[in-house]
């Protein structure tokens, strides 16, 4: 399928002004149909309205550049970019701008933990202390002793989200308890898939991954290509020089970086697994990511290292991405009707304007951003 790439739409502010009315009834959740999955309206009619209500929302909260790939029937249907990845020197984004993907790195550390349990190397409820030389919390507790595979993907350790600097790490409840979002557990789980595979993470997924997905822009360390497409980051605020990191070491919670389309191959990876078994998962494994474990509110709950959305039009996998208030990031996806969506912002504001474009993109009805906009 043919994949365009405009920054610009040229339909009528008449138009733009009917359907972001029609948007705003989707976030709310208040009509059955429009709670409906947008997956019949022909292409070359959803993009210039699709346009238009981006452009209209990166205005309206202030983001100065976003990216989208737009899934349909597990591939890529279409990609667009919006606004500029540097405020200063205006340079616009493009298909070739690369982002922090923040938190969407976790679900590449669940497939390659669900690849090395596929392989025999790794089980889900084994204990991971007895897999590391050296105590991951500085001690080995009772408590660290039973913390599984399970329980990180499950975000279930009992783990803060990180521990503060230069403090040893604590346990804030015993392991399995109740969902607790930590960043601290998918590092311990990276260390112990590490020793396993004898690879550094960023080598070990570049050979699981990225290049048998043609994920060509995608790493976990910093690139010196990425001097020039690396979008900077900024505040909610807009205000001062945006900010660009060189990560030297990989963090299987954080530092991914890479365009939305490339994310979005992974995604597609996720909806119709390829089929070459030395490379990719099997189907039910792959299935197994996005059944649900552990509920977190009402609609939504989490399965192996992603986030699970329950609607009226089925259920749905995804996760969200925030580095440092200056990346926003989300995807989502519906199993069973093969769309999804993944949105890359340069902004604090980036998961604001997601409450519009996701709805506007694919429809249905997302409680997963409703709960993310109430506990950023």
């Amino acid at each position: 399928m043919d994949v365009s790439y405009t920054r610009r739409s040229f339909v009528a502010q008449l138009a733009a002004a009917a359907f972001s009315s029609r948007v705003s009834y989707v976030v709310a959740g208040d009509s059955a149909q429009d709670r409906a999955l947008v997956t019949d309206d022909p292409l070359e009619q959803l993009v210039p309205r699709l346009q238009d209500v981006i452009s209209q929302t990166v205005q309206t909260h202030s983001v100065p550049g976003l990216s989208v790939a737009l899934i349909r029937d597990a591939q890529i249907a279409w990609t667009g970019g919006f606004g500029v990845q540097d405020k200063e020197s205006g340079e616009p984004v493009d298909a070739d701008t690369v982002f922090e993907a923040a938190s969407l790195t976790k679900p590449l550390l669940a497939y390659a933990a669900l690849a090395l349990c596929e392989q025999g190397r790794l089980e889900l409820d084994q204990p991971l202390a007895g897999l590391l030389e050296e105590p991951f919390t500085g001690e080995q507790s009772e408590l660290l002793q039973q913390v599984t595979a399970r329980h990180v993907l499950t975000h279930t350790t009992g783990f803060p989200n990180w521990r503060a600097r230069g403090r040893s790490l604590k346990f804030l409840r015993p392991p399995g308890e109740k969902f607790s979002y930590s960043g601290e557990g998918f590092v311990y789980l990276q260390r112990v898939v590490e020793r396993l595979t004898d690879q550094p993470l960023n080598e070990y997924l570049g050979q699981k991954l990225f290049t048998p997905l043609g994920m060509a822009s995608a790493s976990l360390v910093w690139r010196d290509e990425y001097e020039q497409s690396l979008a900077r980051g900024y505040p909610p605020n807009g205000k001062g020089r945006g900010m660009r990191r060189k990560f030297t070491e990989a963090n299987a919670a954080s530092s991914l970086v890479c365009t939305a389309s490339d994310y979005a191959r992974f995604v597609c990876a996720l909806l119709a697994p390829p089929k070459a078994a030395e490379h990719f998962l099997s189907l039910n494994r792959v299935d197994q990511m996005w059944k649900s474990q552990v509920e977190v509110i009402e609609g939504v709950s989490w399965g192996l290292g992603i986030g699970v959305e329950h609607t009226t039009t089925g259920d749905a996998f995804w996760h969200w991405g925030n580095n440092g208030s200056r990346y926003n990031c989300f995807a989502v996806a519906f199993p069973q009707s093969k769309v999804g969506l993944v949105v890359f912002a340069n902004s604090g504001n980036g998961l604001k304007a997601c409450t519009e474009i996701v709805p506007a993109a694919i429809g249905g009805d997302h409680p997963a951003l409703r709960w993310k906009m109430v506990v950023r």
